[in-house]
């Protein structure tokens, strides 16, 4: 009786180009499962090469240009890799997960700010990134005559060359927001503006 009706229903008038088109999906998933792709096999054997890799932990180690590591390097040589900490010259530090030698993302402290984002092979803002300014930079604008709609608390957006590039959103210390397009650093369109009065 079962058979019966699973019969009717495998020759009755379905619309089979509909079933296909709703299962090829279904099926390709399964495919995928079964069969790898070249992809996975290259991100698996990244990470096999990393496991492969011999890290000690490093304090102290000083960089050719006079700069302080403390974290992991690959053992035998001076290359970061892995969680680590540079302390340059003028006490700037940058903080996160090395990969042969450079900070692909962490984070930049100086005495003016804090930067959270993506780095170039040079160390410079690139790509998206946050900065947040300290009190004192803040202070030292409006010892400057800087009115607080002027002054720039913090900036969430596109960077190229430790420049403002691209699109971003300015947080003024008074809470004015300008979002906007950002070329050599400087706001060229404005999109929205919230602004509370200027004083």
């Amino acid at each position: 009786m079962l058979i019966d009706k699973f019969r009717d229903l495998i020759f009755s008038d379905f619309d089979w180009k509909k079933i296909l088109m709703y299962s090829l999906p279904v099926v390709s998933f399964i495919i995928g499962l079964l069969v790898p792709s070249p992809l996975f096999d290259r991100l698996r054997k990244e990470v096999v090469a990393d496991e492969e890799l011999q890290l000690v932990e490093v304090t102290g180690l000083i960089m050719s240009d006079g700069s302080r590591y403390d974290g992991s390097v690959i053992k035998g040589t001076k290359t970061r890799q892995g969680y680590g900490r540079l302390t340059t010259a003028d006490s700037t530090v940058y903080e996160g997960n090395w990969r042969n030698d450079e900070l692909p993302y962490g984070q930049r402290t100086t005495s003016s700010s804090v930067y959270r984002g993506r780095f170039d092979k040079e160390l410079n803002n690139e790509g998206f990134g946050i900065i947040e300014y300290s009190e004192a930079f803040m202070n030292g604008k409006k010892k400057q005559g800087k009115a607080e709609c002027d002054i720039v608390k913090k900036y969430i957006g596109n960077w190229h060359k430790n420049v403002k590039q691209g699109l971003g959103r300015s947080v003024k210390m008074d809470g004015s927001m300008d979002f906007g397009k950002y070329k050599n650093g400087t706001e060229v369109s404005q999109v929205n503006k919230y602004q509370l009065a200027c004083l």
